[in-house]
């Protein structure tokens, strides 16, 4: 049932002043929105009949879906604070309908990639929120393996933009960390494509990639029998894509070693002194992403496995970084703070260095 304006049981206007402030610019206006909207919806959903519920909950969709058609970013991120909203609220409409009509409007603004990495960060964790809220039914099934299918499409075309890969890894990411039973079905494909955006020329890509990687390492990890075979086919991965001359490659070959390295259990003495090898190789690379790079790995090297770390390269990895510190004014603070987080995976063992302990 349709209501005219006049006949509404609900406050259009208040709906109306909602709405645009949640578009506001102002980061607290855009809170008072979010909240103001959570409490009218709670409080419509108990007070209205089912019928007169249906006409509000039509409105609010009608008010998103205008907005989508829109190409103004900030009233967009409105749009997603409202569907945020919508998710967490529980309301007496169809589960499967509620779901259906949020992960419509959520479609249409993941193909909706202009190139604004926040705007399309905030949108893939509104699909990981909507997926976490739902867990079942066949709707729900439908739409991650369609997200997960356009994901690892759009990673494989060699056509795609830049925007259309970063929001790929985005999807991808989110659908392994809400979504990881239904992730696993397509987990081998997943592993296989996903190197070509770790290897990707636009830094963005790369970086959200290995976040995905780690989402879906994550996923496996959860199933013991595979971990092992995991870990052996990223080593081979990231080792080819060292030896490559792109530094494009190899910059996203050492943050998926980074990755590997988090794998419990799994690195033994030569394997993790392979790694470490590997990694340090590029520690005084020309290239300064390289270098800061390797910085940014040591303590995730030193929380590996201390006890090899301490015994074989923790006085190289001190001396670099405060060698680095003393050189590159520039990256003096990435340095001093890889060495503050490897001194508190090796508290004690640090602090025995005759370097620290000796007297001036």
């Amino acid at each position: 049932m349709s209501y005219e304006a006049a006949d509404r049981p609900w406050n259009e206007e208040y709906l109306q002043q909602i709405f645009k402030d949640l578009s506001d610019t102002n980061e607290d206006i855009r809170l008072n929105g979010a909240k103001r909207l959570n409490d009218f919806v709670t409080e419509q959903s108990r007070e209205l009949s089912s019928e007169g519920f249906d006409g509000f909950i039509d409105s609010v969709d009608y008010r998103i879906s205008r907005i989508i058609q829109t190409q103004q970013t900030q009233q967009q991120i409105g749009c997603l604070i409202a569907i945020d909203v919508l998710i967490g609220v529980d309301y007496h409409e169809n589960g499967g309908k509620k779901f259906s009509k949020l992960y419509k409007f959520l479609k249409a603004l993941i193909g909706k990639h202009e190139g604004d990495v926040n705007f399309m960060i905030l949108v893939s964790r509104s699909l990981g929120k909507l997926l976490a809220s739902a867990q079942d039914g066949f709707l729900y099934a439908e739409a991650v393996k369609s997200e997960i299918q356009r994901a690892l499409e759009w990673i494989d075309d060699l056509h795609s933009d830049s925007a259309r890969r970063l929001m790929a890894t985005l999807v991808l990411r989110e659908i392994a960390n809400n979504s990881p039973t239904l992730f696993y079905g397509s987990i081998q494909t997943f592993f296989e494509t996903i190197w070509k955006a770790i290897r990707d020329s636009d830094i963005a890509v790369r970086e959200h990639a290995v976040a995905s990687l780690e989402a879906g390492i994550s996923v496996i990890c959860k199933r013991e029998q595979f971990k092992r075979e995991l870990f052996n086919s990223i080593i081979d991965e990231a080792n080819k894509g060292l030896k490559q001359p792109s530094i494009e490659s190899v910059h996203g070959s050492l943050l998926a070693l980074g990755e590997v390295l988090q794998i419990p259990v799994l690195c033994n003495q030569d394997q993790f002194k392979d790694i470490c090898e590997r990694i340090m190789k590029f520690k005084d690379h020309s290239n300064r992403m390289l270098r800061r790079t390797v910085m940014s790995l040591i303590p995730k090297l030193a929380n590996s496995n201390p006890e090899s770390f301490v015994n074989s390269y923790r006085h190289t990895c001190i001396q670099y970084l405060l060698s680095i510190a003393k050189k590159h004014e520039n990256d003096r603070g990435a340095a001093y703070l890889a060495l503050g987080e490897m001194s508190i995976v090796c508290t004690f063992s640090f602090l025995s260095l005759p370097f620290f302990s000796s007297s001036p």
